[in-house]
């Protein structure tokens, strides 16, 4: 990029406020999914455009890279959360390999443990997964991530090498946390988050009643009594499952759940070397969901898949986070399988 001719203080105005106009856009757009990208997403040519603004705008000094335009979208993003619990707002802005930026905030529900929370960084990488993104190169912060975020962002491929920006700072993750445990040390030759699993399940259901088992007591107890809705709800969950990244324990699970108006959302389970900081297939779901814009509390059906000899099972502590968030008004069961 060429320096700008006028370095004016009036020609500096004009260039910050294409900027700050860019930057708005960039929110409006992410916020209801305007094409040609999904919600939470910045395509990447209005990523460049940004970057070309501050460049400008700087005067052609102290910009860098496109690393630069993720920090302005945390913020803005920040207004996005829904911390009702801590009332502590936190945005997050992932840079994929792809040029596209991936927005993210924190998540609270109220009434249940606050292992049910989503993290800004988690949620970045959430929808960077769910647009099939394979690479992050940087991720911006409205606060420095806190060590549970830092593990899990330890989990991508060159996980040590990842840019973290924040206002004050721009570091490798392996500064922020050093002699660092992570996948290398349990696993190896195995895909990371974000890539490929390679995953193929196609679940096979247990003899009998048990395959499919109504926690709340509302609803169908055999697979033959399932209506059409249901049916349909659970054919979802067999992809959910698949996406699945549980290097760690082999305990992959799907859910899917319809809300009131009939949009149906899915997710998976995300595991993390350090266990704790790992993602339950609803906490995904609740990401997508926050992303989309849609109320949690409209949930009205929902169906969990995982394997009755998993090491990790969700159904118990699924069935408590939607009973909490739904008031107790969405039907809920789990479909048991044995391993494949």
């Amino acid at each position: 990029m060429s320096a700008p001719r006028d370095a004016s203080p009036a020609r500096v105005r004009k260039l910050e406020k294409h900027r700050d106009t860019l930057i708005a856009t960039a929110i409006e757009r992410a916020k209801s999914g305007a094409l040609p990208c999904p919600p939470f997403v910045v395509d990447e040519f209005l990523v460049t455009d940004i970057a070309e603004a501050m460049y400008f705008a700087r005067h052609c000094t102290g910009v860098e890279s496109h690393h630069d335009v993720l920090l302005p979208l945390a913020e803005r993003a920040r207004e996005l959360a829904r911390p009702p619990t801590s009332k502590f707002h936190v945005g997050a802005c992932a840079l994929g390999a792809s040029g596209r930026a991936y927005l993210g905030v924190n998540v609270e529900i109220p009434g249940v443990p606050l292992n049910h929370s989503v993290h800004a960084e988690q949620f970045a990488l959430v929808i960077a997964m769910a647009c099939g993104e394979r690479r992050i190169e940087a991720i911006a912060t409205t606060e420095a991530p806190c060590g549970h975020c830092r593990q899990f962002m330890n989990e991508l491929r060159d996980g040590q090498d990842l840019k973290v920006v924040t206002k004050d700072w721009r570091l490798p993750l392996r500064e922020l946390l050093p002699h660092a445990f992570g996948p290398m040390d349990l696993i190896s030759d195995m895909p990371l988050l974000l890539e490929d699993q390679g995953v193929r399940l196609g679940c096979r259901g247990q003899e009998g009643e048990n395959a499919l088992k109504f926690l709340n007591g509302r609803g169908p107890l055999r697979e033959d009594e399932l209506d059409h809705g249901w049916r349909e709800l659970l054919g979802f969950t067999d992809a959910a499952l698949n996406k699945s990244y549980t290097p760690y324990t082999k305990s992959p699970a799907g859910i899917a759940v319809r809300t009131s108006c009939g949009a149906v959302t899915t997710g998976w389970a995300l595991e993390c070397a350090a266990y704790n900081p790992s993602m339950s297939p609803l906490q995904v779901v609740i990401t997508r969901m926050v992303a989309m814009g849609k109320d949690l509390t409209t949930i009205e059906r929902v169906v969990l898949r995982e394997f009755c000899d998993s090491a990790v099972r969700y159904d118990e502590t699924v069935r408590l986070a939607v009973h909490k968030m739904t008031d107790g008004r969405a039907d809920f069961f789990v479909v048991h399988h044995n391993q494949p």
